[in-house]
């Protein structure tokens, strides 16, 4: 059998041209360089190399033997990167501005899978409303951000994860309205809405859309967490202003109705967002394109569904 060594030597002499610079790079003499190449040679029965004074280049044999030789070697060097991306894991530091419902419902069921790959990985999630997460980008205080609005595109990169749907959530003690839907906007108005807090821009969308139809927003009930309209909804307070992805289970599960509207609701998009000026780690890209894929997964289910 011919030691691996003798393959590397002749990848390295065929990549250079020159046994002398060769011989440099891999940190051996150029004399037993030289007769690792003649005994490779004796053992394949043929020349490999052409020697002149300006340095060595393949012979017919050899050009065939390289060309199986380099994916080997390329194979090696790929999986030699992602072995260094492992050993640098172990120091790691990823730092991640999510919402709430985008971490509990998409993030979380990333993770575990990353962790397998990385255990050493320190993973600081930072929850916070989409409005800050500009600053945060800029100000370096984390790596990416998982938004539900798009960020400033001045600084940052961003990708398109899977539409995210706002609709609108009932009770049993509203659920009557259910028999004579699709209800239009004019007439929801005249009940009393559940939302989340001002600066959410789930809240902002929800007031956009109702003012683009020529409808005054009334005063609403301002609930700093979906999960919780949902339980305000299911209790009979009044209707809930929500992002369907988030309250899924509960819809699943009969515990509240989601309300049609006549009235079109645009789609918004969870969104992933970075600063590709700014240098970030290895380990950090890993998890940006595990995201990426499963956000294509992801929006590909909830097509299937809708």
């Amino acid at each position: 059998m011919v030691a691996l060594d003798y393959y590397n030597y002749f990848y390295k002499v065929a990549v250079t041209g020159n046994i002398t610079r060769a011989a440099k790079e891999l940190y051996v003499t150029q004399p037993a360089l030289s007769k690792s190449i003649s005994r490779l040679e004796n053992i394949m029965g043929c020349k490999l190399f052409i020697r002149s004074t300006k340095g060595v280049s393949l012979t017919l044999e050899g050009e065939l033997l390289f060309q199986h030789v380099k994916e080997t070697f390329k194979a090696f060097h790929e999986t030699k990167s992602k072995i260094d991306a492992v050993k640098l894991a172990d120091t790691a530091e990823i730092r991640i501005a999510v919402g709430a419902d985008l971490c509990e419902q998409f993030l979380l069921r990333e993770m575990e899978a990353f962790r397998e790959k990385y255990p050493s990985t320190l993973i600081h999630v930072v929850i916070m409303p989409t409005s800050k997460m500009d600053q945060s980008l800029r100000e370096e205080q984390v790596d990416f951000a998982i938004s539900t609005e798009p960020l400033s595109p001045e600084y940052v990169f961003s990708r398109r994860l899977f539409p995210l749907h706002d609709c609108f959530i009932v009770g049993e003690k509203y659920r009557a309205l259910l028999e004579s839907s699709p209800i239009s906007l004019f007439e929801l108005v005249n009940y009393p809405l559940i939302m989340l807090n001002k600066d959410s821009r789930t809240r902002m969308n929800f007031e956009n859309v109702i003012r683009s139809y020529g409808i005054v927003v009334p005063p609403v009930h301002e609930i700093a967490d979906t999960q919780l309209i949902s339980k305000f909804v299911q209790q009979g307070h009044g209707i809930g202003c929500v992002t369907d992805l988030f309250v899924d289970a509960d819809i699943k599960a009969g515990k509240v109705f989601r309300l049609p509207v006549l009235e079109y609701l645009p789609p918004r998009y969870a969104m992933l967002t970075w600063d590709e000026e700014k240098q970030i780690s290895a380990v950090t890209k890993a998890l940006i394109e595990q995201l990426e894929e499963a956000g294509e997964t992801f929006a590909q289910q909830i097509k299937e569904e809708s």
